[in-house]
């Protein structure tokens, strides 16, 4: 199925959810500052394992930047 994640088309398998795309997409799920919003609404960390994807989802991951 096609999603659009940060922007960009992605490919993800069929019946894959939040915790799958972050792990394909190499993304350390248990690292600190990390969101994600699916179709401009955050989802929590706890539901990213039981959040299945649908074909046309936008996905955002935001990664918190420190500095100043």
């Amino acid at each position: 199925m096609q999603l659009t994640v940060n922007g960009q088309k992605q490919s993800v398998d069929d019946a894959s959810t939040l915790l799958d795309l972050l792990i394909e997409m190499n993304i350390g799920t248990e690292q600190k500052g990390i969101a994600v919003a699916l179709n401009t609404e955050v989802v929590a960390r706890a539901m990213w394992a039981d959040t299945r994807l649908c074909n046309g989802d936008r996905v955002d991951i935001i990664h918190a930047v420190q500095g100043g």
